[in-house]
């Protein structure tokens, strides 16, 4: 098209146009509970409005099956891609979150972003055992743990992540370029330890105001009211899905305009896009 000149206008017909349609990667998140390692994730494909099915494996017999029947040194949660597996609930959030923009600009912010999930990995392999015993999963002495390894670890590991989150820069997150899944991360286990021992993170409110700015985000607002309560954190069968988005097949040969259309669909504004596309010459 000539620079400054107007696209005529032309009526849709199967001869000029054509309807573009194209699924967007299959992920299916399998896990044991709604609040685990991979809730980053959950909470990354919700902001980046990516659909996913969340597998949450009930049974502790069948959960403990599926183990056995993985690869040597390979355990859940795991992450179905298109057919590929991929394990650990550290390295699954750090692929989501470099696949959509959110694990940092630059190799600084991205180190500092893996630094801050890390010491949130460390503080859940230190204290399982305890949220273990507080869920039913394991029969430990709860109250010896707690005083012994849970208090001293949050309060180690929040002193932590305190720092980081009052150095917060002025978009109000972790990292100058954004919203990062480290952010995700920090909210998430301020709300799980706010829910079990709110007590013990009285003195952490720059994690807190994080947290709560995380959790006031737009874009989270459906996922969050639909997903289970902190109340009821047990296993679950729950299968969530976001509505697949249409996108532009490659190699971009087409000149293409996006209409969408909102509907009702049981009390929730759904858009729905088409894509129109007319053939370069």
């Amino acid at each position: 098209m000539v620079a400054g000149k107007r696209l005529e206008a032309i009526e849709p017909s199967a001869e000029n146009y054509e309807i573009v349609t194209q699924k967007e990667p299959e992920f299916k998140l399998i896990s044991y509970s709604s609040r685990d390692s991979v809730e980053i994730t959950r909470l990354t494909f919700a902001f980046a409005s990516i659909e996913f099915e969340d597998i949450k494996v009930e049974n502790i017999k069948k959960w403990e099956k599926m183990k056995k029947e993985m690869p040597p040194s390979m355990s859940p949660p795991m992450l179905d891609w298109n057919g590929k597996k991929i394990y650990g609930g550290d390295a699954i959030a750090r692929m989501i979150a470099k696949l959509y923009g959110l694990a940092g600009q630059g190799i600084y912010e991205q180190a500092q972003a893996d630094t801050i999930v890390g010491i949130i990995k460390d503080f859940g392999l230190i204290t399982i055992q305890y949220v273990k015993g507080v869920f039913g999963l394991e029969k430990v002495d709860k109250e010896r743990i707690f005083h012994e390894i849970y208090k001293p670890a949050v309060k180690q590991y929040f002193t932590i992540l305190e720092e980081f989150a009052s150095k917060s820069t002025r978009n109000g997150f972790l990292l100058s370029s954004g919203i990062s899944y480290a952010d995700f991360g920090i909210a998430n286990l301020y709300e799980i330890v706010n829910a079990l021992n709110p007590e013990l993170v009285l003195e952490f409110p720059s994690v807190k105001e994080l947290a709560q700015r995380v959790f006031a985000l737009p874009q989270l607002q459906y996922y969050l009211k639909n997903r289970p309560p902190l109340a009821h954190l047990k296993p679950s069968p729950v299968i969530f899905k976001i509505p697949p988005r249409i996108f532009l097949k490659p190699p971009m040969k087409k000149l293409c305009v996006v209409n969408y259309n909102k509907i009702d669909d049981q009390d929730n504004n759904v858009e729905k896009g088409i894509l129109v596309c007319r053939k370069r010459k």
